[in-house]
């Protein structure tokens, strides 16, 4: 049976998201999402969407909006919104800000995968939930949950990759050996980092394996797919002395990984999860590519990048993104023979923006950073999508709306 959403999930849906009003900066075109005619006084929600291309070159959002996950589709870039399904059968209360937000993907038949987090009912507590669609997007099974200890513990920040063989690989921070930890009297800092894989289009999921504990605890992780299928997986550390630098591993077979290696030196020590996780991407010769925020180290604190040639064995030395004001939340992205960085930096003591650098060599040389939007209200992390001609920035703002903006010409 088609769940289709109540009227008022749909008006408020439509405030949120698809009021655009587009921002006049040079060189660049921004789509975004029409407006429509509602009644008055209903309130903003759902200022944390994700976004996705499917094998057609259609765009897909999903966001959560009073207590539901809702999936939606556009098949001209945004500019109109042509389907929208309520995956959610039942309120759920959902983890919905920067770092922890629903996620979307496709299986190689259009298989539409549906990954968040539910909350618990003590605080940082939660469930890794799964849903699915084999008929694009017209139904959703009932949501599943992946977390197979089913305690009422941290199972949060998970991420979501479907391989070029259309397995589905979920990866998140869970805190079950902390609480076990806590019961025997031994000393353990920050969670755990496990994962789970589908290999039946997610009818279901494989038992719940490790893959190191002393992670930090509120930070996104970074996901890519080797040539071979198995993901490269890039996460924030909780060193000792509670250094918060980043670690990365590389997935040899379907439970076995490489040595894990960290990736900076920046010995920032902070008492506590920064909330800033890393943006990563292999490009197509293998190479891992990196950006990241840090509180401290031999540059300052700020956005920086490196890179490895070597799956991780060494690093080049880090590359600071923009300037001393950029905040956190960089996201990197690998489109042919092309790399895009963008982060959010002050523009003047009223707006925020979002800049731009590209490198066309693997990240040895990189253009000037180049302004490509701005808000003067609050605003989501910015995030970079690519169908299979084009890179865009996807973005939401509180003041402007959903963002859809093209940048693979500048």
């Amino acid at each position: 049976m088609r769940i289709v959403p109540p009227r008022k999930y749909l008006m408020s849906l439509a405030i949120v998201l698809f009021i655009g009003i587009a921002i006049a900066l040079p060189n660049r075109t921004t789509v975004t999402l029409a407006e429509r005619a509602l009644p008055d006084g209903l309130r903003l929600a759902g200022t944390t969407p994700t976004a996705t291309f499917d094998h057609a070159g259609n765009l897909w959002l999903t966001w959560i909006n009073e207590d539901h996950v809702f999936v939606g589709r556009s098949d001209d870039h945004g500019k109109t919104l042509t389907h929208m399904t309520r995956v959610t059968r039942e309120v759920e209360i959902i983890d919905a800000n920067g770092e922890a937000r629903p996620k979307i993907s496709f299986g190689l038949n259009d298989e539409i995968y549906v990954a968040w987090t539910r909350r618990g009912q003590r605080p940082f507590t939660g469930d890794i939930r799964f849903s699915r669609s084999t008929d694009s997007g017209q139904t959703f099974n009932l949501p599943v949950t992946v977390n197979d200890d089913r305690l009422p513990i941290g199972h949060r920040f998970e991420s979501l990759g479907v391989n070029q063989y259309g397995d589905i690989f979920l990866v998140w921070i869970d805190k079950r050996d902390l609480e076990s930890a806590i019961l025997t009297g031994k000393q353990y800092s920050g969670a755990a980092l496990y994962y789970a894989w589908s290999q039946d289009r997610g009818e279901s999921f494989s038992r719940n394996r490790k893959i190191k504990d002393q992670v930090c605890e509120c930070c996104r992780i970074g996901l890519s797919f080797q040539d071979n299928g198995w993901p490269v997986i890039l996460w924030r550390e909780v060193l000792t002395g509670n250094i918060r630098d980043h670690a990365v591993v590389r997935f040899t077979g379907r439970d076995a990984f490489s040595k894990i290696r960290r990736v900076n030196y920046d010995n920032w020590k902070i008492e506590g999860c920064p909330h800033h996780g890393p943006g990563f991407d292999l490009d197509t010769a293998g190479y891992y590519h990196i950006v990241w925020f840090t509180g401290d180290g031999e540059q300052g604190p700020g956005v920086f990048y490196t890179r490895s040639l070597d799956n991780g064995k060494t690093f080049s030395h880090p590359v600071r993104v923009g300037s001393k004001n950029s905040f956190g939340h960089a996201d990197i992205l690998a489109f042919r023979e092309r790399l895009y960085v963008v982060w959010k930096e002050r523009v003047d003591e009223d707006s925020m923006g979002i800049f731009l650098m590209t490198s066309d060599d693997a990240g040895v040389n990189w253009t000037r950073e180049q302004l490509i939007n701005k808000t003067n209200g609050g605003s989501d992390h910015p995030l970079l999508i690519a169908d299979e001609d084009n890179v865009f920035l996807s973005w939401f703002t509180r003041d402007d709306g959903y963002h859809l903006t093209p940048i693979t010409g500048l």
